[in-house]
């Protein structure tokens, strides 16, 4: 399997009109989760790690379960590290197989070997142009109370794309209308950001069981697991990622055996967002 990190599988997203999808995790069971629905639809995706203050669990562990669950998965999963909520949100691509690079940020050396990259969030309506990243988030509606029309959004974006040409991100926990993911491709957004899904159904199915499960813990978790994973089916179902993991893998294959490093120019937005971004 080739090392998968976040820029692949977004540029193979964008060149092939459909999303990848980003899981925010907090456990094993929802990294486990998402590894197995993406590994029987043979989807890529994404893990999110987040880095919130007062975690029981710090993010260095929850990037250590996810990178060796992911180390046996044989479809193309990528991590990612989130700092800061709502517009003010920031991303930095993790690789799955780096073992060298510190979460306090990367080394020069490091910089040089590992394609890491920056995904910058701002509200709908703000302004990007100034912003050095990789990929840019658009926050149409943090509390998701509203169900986003196509031409809502296709107004939004032409306003973004008139400040920033390259992949845009969109947030998969809003309450879009039928057929409204199929056709955010051709909008040119290329990654989806699921990160209250998972939380959500483990909420629902923890309380579903509770009282069918009794004193069963084992049974209480395979009924949350199986609630997850279908979960994270639907999602892969919608945003047309399913059957996508052979061609990235073909795709990684012939990056990997042919590199073309990036140059020092490329890296800097990369280099400076990950300085900025504190991870302790």
């Amino acid at each position: 399997m080739p090392q998968t990190n976040v820029r692949d599988l977004v540029q193979h997203a964008s060149r092939h009109g459909y999303l990848v999808s980003s899981f925010t995790v907090n456990g094993a069971d929802e990294i486990q989760a998402v590894v197995t629905a993406a590994e029987a639809n043979r989807a890529p995706a994404i893990i999110a790690v987040e880095n919130p203050s007062g975690s029981f669990v710090d993010p260095e562990t929850r990037i250590a379960v996810a990178a060796s669950i992911i180390a046996r998965a044989t479809v193309p999963v990528a991590i990612e590290v989130v700092s800061g909520t709502g517009s003010d949100q920031r991303r930095v691509a993790w690789p799955a197989h780096a073992s060298n690079v510190a979460l306090e940020g990367l080394t020069a050396d490091d910089r040089a070997a590992v394609a890491c990259d920056v995904e910058a969030w701002a509200s709908a309506d703000g302004c990007c142009g100034s912003m050095a990243a990789d990929r840019f988030g658009v926050a149409f509606d943090d509390e998701g109370k509203k169900c986003l029309q196509i031409g809502l959004v296709r107004n939004t974006i032409e306003r973004i794309r008139y400040h920033f040409d390259g992949p845009l991100v969109v947030n998969g926990d809003l309450a879009w209308r039928d057929g409204t993911l199929p056709a955010l491709p051709r909008l040119g957004v290329a990654k989806i950001n699921f990160d209250r899904r998972l939380r959500r159904s483990m909420a629902r199915a923890n309380r579903s069981i509770a009282q069918k499960a009794g004193d069963d813990f084992r049974c209480a978790m395979d009924h949350v697991a199986a609630a997850l994973i279908a979960e994270v089916t639907e999602c892969l179902r919608n945003t047309g990622a399913t059957g996508r993991a052979a061609d990235v893998i073909a795709c990684a294959a012939r990056v990997y055996k042919h590199p073309q490093h990036r140059t020092a120019r490329q890296l800097a937005p990369a280099k400076e967002a990950v300085e900025s971004l504190s991870l302790a």
